[in-house]
């Protein structure tokens, strides 16, 4: 059963990774992951079974495989450069044109958590 919402979690350096853990632990969405970071394609990739280096159709369906909470609220980080990396994969799907109709035809009924940090000389130090 696929998942019934998204939850898509951005901005570096403002607190994210303490709000994805805690979402988490609400029991009520995935463990949100980078799942479209460059860097981690490959290693997740490798975890589902598969050797893709790349977003592809198949790697988006393994990762949406995982999501396994009641009520299936499928979780993700993205840092901005992600979200070019995800547009670009999505727009090799024939039939959508905008990027919100990209993201929904993948990602179901997404809702996004924009993160600001009041200090940005903090958010930079960090």
């Amino acid at each position: 059963m696929p998942p019934r919402m998204s939850c898509l979690i951005a901005t570096p350096r403002t607190g994210s990774w303490l709000l994805a853990n805690l979402l988490s632990a609400t029991g009520l969405a995935d463990e949100p992951r980078e799942f479209f970071r460059r860097d981690f394609v490959r290693t997740f990739s490798h975890k589902l079974g598969s050797d893709s280096r790349e977003i592809t159709v198949e790697y988006l369906n393994a990762i949406f495989a995982t999501a396994s909470v009641e009520p299936r609220v499928f979780s993700i980080k993205l840092q901005p450069y992600d979200f070019t990396r995800l547009s670009i994969a999505l727009e090799a799907i024939p039939g959508k044109a905008r990027w919100a109709d990209l993201v929904a035809s993948w990602l179901p009924d997404p809702r996004y958590v924009h993160l600001t940090r009041r200090n940005s000389a903090r958010q930079a130090i960090s």
